[in-house]
């Protein structure tokens, strides 16, 4: 019977994408579109993105290393724009509300104003 030959090569940072049968290479590859898109789509905020790139290696029984990656990408946080509301005390619940406005009260209130 002929002996199976392995090739191997060293973890280096080139490697490292070969993590897993080349599933880390693409997941590394999706995360860099994504914080790509992010700075296209709202990159004039000046805020950083971040991707964290973990390598785990762990002794196993059999006396092998397993590798494997944990990774993801930070984006800064979205901030919606301010709604104004009030706190109100509802007696039969027995506890406090913040009281949202509808949009019929909001364009209520725009008709209010007087020219």
């Amino acid at each position: 019977m002929p002996k199976m030959t392995v090739e191997t090569t060293n973890l280096n940072l080139d490697s490292l994408g070969m993590i897993g049968g080349g599933v880390t290479g693409v997941l590394l590859e999706k995360l860099i579109s994504q914080a790509a898109y992010d700075l296209q789509d709202r990159g004039d905020d000046g805020k950083t993105r971040k991707i964290n790139i973990t390598v785990n290696l762990t002794q196993s029984k059999a006396g092998t290393v397993d590798v494997n990656v944990e990774a993801n990408c930070k984006l800064p946080n979205y901030v919606t724009p301010v709604t104004g509301a009030k706190t109100q005390y509802n007696h039969s619940d027995k506890r406090w509300a913040v009281v949202l406005p509808t949009e019929d009260v909001a364009d209520n209130d725009d008709s209010a104003e007087t020219n």
